[in-house]
């Protein structure tokens, strides 16, 4: 057991002073980072919740170019008109791609 120490030691001070870095030293603001970062977590999921996509939520992805730019209110509006419940007209790409 000595002869480790004495090994250790000397390793301590053969490795140059500006390599030397203390992570065991400093373990304990990583943990007490580590939990403020889990909290600020958890906090962020009970306020805002999940946003699940389409894939958890279930439903039909359409994706619709037109020729001509085209009115999302005014697109959302005749989706409901046809009877979809809450559509989501979602810009994709450029002022055509829907």
């Amino acid at each position: 057991m000595g002869n480790n120490m004495n090994v250790n030691n000397k390793m301590k001070e053969s490795a140059p002073r500006l390599y030397w870095i203390d992570f065991l030293g400093k373990r304990h603001i990583a943990v007490w980072v580590s939990i403020i970062l889990s909290i600020a977590a958890l906090v962020s999921l009970g306020l805002k919740g999940l946003n699940f996509a389409i894939d958890f939520t279930g439903g039909t992805v359409v994706e619709v170019e037109f020729k001509q730019p085209a009115n999302v209110k005014e697109l959302r509006e005749n989706l409901e008109a046809e009877g979809f419940k809450g559509p989501m007209v979602q810009l994709f790409g450029t002022t055509v791609m829907f």
